[in-house]
């Protein structure tokens, strides 16, 4: 079985068990998938590898939100906060992030019975807790 089928498998096993399909495959995942990289979804991912996946993003966010205030006050008198707070903002959205994004996959892994990719077939890996 190939990458393609395997994940059209996947998407059909996670629908049939209830997950929202933007959960179960993030927008990410669809773009390295378009782009023929065969990465498995992120229930499959060591959680350690997935927080590192995303506790950068999550770092990026505050500087990002704080250059769209900055633009969109333009003219008018805008307070900026001091780099300190920016800084435990940073850090405190990677952490969010990172951490409760691979605790969200890992959790959603063991409640849907899910096993490694590389065995993944369709149906329950696990036996039921």
């Amino acid at each position: 079985m190939n990458q393609q089928e395997r994940v059209e498998l996947y998407r059909e096993y996670m629908a049939a068990k209830g997950v929202d399909p933007n959960a179960s495959v993030p927008p990410l995942w669809k773009f390295l998938w378009s782009q023929g990289l065969e990465v498995p979804p992120p229930p499959f991912i060591n959680p350690v590898v997935l927080a590192l996946v995303f506790i950068p993003m999550g770092a990026l966010f505050p500087l990002v939100l704080g250059v769209m205030f900055f633009l969109l006050s333009a003219g008018h008198k805008f307070y900026i906060p001091p780099w300190s707070w920016i800084e435990a903002m940073m850090v405190g959205c990677a952490l969010f992030l990172g951490l409760g994004t691979a605790v969200y996959y890992r959790n959603l892994a063991r409640r849907c019975g899910l096993g490694s990719w590389s065995t993944f077939i369709g149906h329950r890996q696990r036996p039921l807790p």
